[in-house]
């Protein structure tokens, strides 16, 4: 049987347990460092990373107008009485409106259909899914 060969270092120790010793020292140390950088971003994690969504796309606030004796003075918009003209029930895309506000009570958004012209004045409130009805501001 053959003896195993061994890394001698030039003073005759082993070389390879205090290598392996430093190494996994080494890599501790660089693990905990990562831990701890991970929970400092985690505190700032919330100034770090923000979402809004424009579109009507998961917006589950639905307007009623039936609900309501007078439509006309349950939703205001910026000081203002917001007018529904029409209880006509439009349809679009929830991916096509794109918010503008929300009423002075924060319950419902405020939409404009982004294939009409930009200054086109319409706008709108969410009744349903892919549902709207046109108000006037």
């Amino acid at each position: 049987m053959s003896e195993p060969t061994k890394s001698l270092s030039p003073d005759g120790e082993l070389f390879a347990p205090r290598a392996a010793v430093k190494l996994g020292m080494a890599l501790l140390a660089l693990f905990a460092a990562v831990v701890l950088l991970a929970a400092a971003q985690k505190e700032r994690r919330s100034t770090l990373e923000s979402f809004s969504e424009t579109t009507a796309v998961g917006d589950l606030s639905f307007f009623n107008p039936d609900a309501h004796a007078a439509p006309e003075a349950a939703l205001r918009f910026k000081g203002h009485p917001i007018a529904i003209p029409a209880l006509k029930h439009l349809t679009f895309h929830d991916s096509r409106m794109r918010s503008v506000g929300t009423d002075e009570g924060g319950a419902y958004r405020i939409y404009v259909n982004a294939d009409e012209k930009e200054n086109s004045g319409r706008h709108y409130v969410k009744t349903g899914a892919e549902q709207y009805v046109e108000v006037q501001l």
